[in-house]
């Protein structure tokens, strides 16, 4: 039984390798190296895109005449091709004012008009501003008067309407002894010219010294300038 048992042993492994040797003799014999896939070609780059074109600047706009303010410059253009906008023009100035300048000191405001004008008018000026025409009493406030408008000939609060040669001040009040008429030509000399209007209305020459001329034209004198008195 021992022998029986170890012969088909022997036998059962015996055509177990037959079998095996019989599958390798069967089985295709795989090639030495295998042939690689081909690799694909790479694709083709984008073309970049082509840049916007940048817009053009605005244009600065004109300054305006006068005190006008100056107008700002125009806006950028934007990219892509956009264009900048056209700066605003300026306004232009506003004109200067006619008013007459004048100056104060004290009591007195002393104004130089653009233009000759009147007694009448002078004094309306005055009165509308609260005063009168100056009341000159001594060397001292004649200087003074003068010396505020020294350029020009200046009304004063004098004059003979009411009564000839009979001056009286814009308070009512007569003349006094203070009195520096003009010696040449010789004043008061009242009548007019060749016949011409009345000479009633005194004015203070760039010397200081005393006319009486035409109220409304002062005979040869382009009379600018007058001088109030605050009460």
């Amino acid at each position: 039984m021992r022998h029986r048992a170890y012969t088909v042993t022997m036998r059962t492994v015996d055509l177990g390798f037959l079998a095996l040797f019989g599958a390798l003799l069967t089985t295709p014999a795989c090639s030495s190296s295998s042939k690689g896939s081909t690799s694909g070609s790479g694709g083709n780059a984008g073309a970049a895109g082509a840049a916007g074109a940048g817009g053009g600047g605005g244009s600065s706009g004109s300054a305006g005449g006068g005190t006008g303010a100056t107008a700002s410059g125009g806006a950028g253009g934007t990219s892509g091709g956009g264009s900048g906008g056209a700066g605003a023009t300026g306004s232009g100035g506003s004109g200067g004012s006619g008013t007459p300048g004048c100056q104060t000191q004290g009591s007195l405001t002393c104004c130089l008009s653009a233009s000759a004008l009147s007694w009448h008018a002078a004094r309306q000026d005055c009165v509308a501003q609260g005063m009168d025409l100056v009341v000159i009493g001594d060397g001292t406030e004649n200087s003074q008067v003068h010396s505020l408008l020294p350029s020009t000939d200046i009304w004063i609060g004098l004059s003979d309407t009411a009564t000839e040669k009979a001056f009286l001040w814009v308070d009512g009040s007569p003349l006094g002894s203070y009195a520096p008429w003009s010696t040449l030509p010789k004043e008061p000399d009242s009548l007019g010219v060749l016949g011409g209007p009345s000479q009633d209305c005194v004015l203070m020459s760039t010397k200081q010294v005393w006319f009486d001329e035409d109220c409304a034209t002062a005979g040869l004198h382009d009379v600018r300038g007058y001088c109030c008195e605050a009460p």
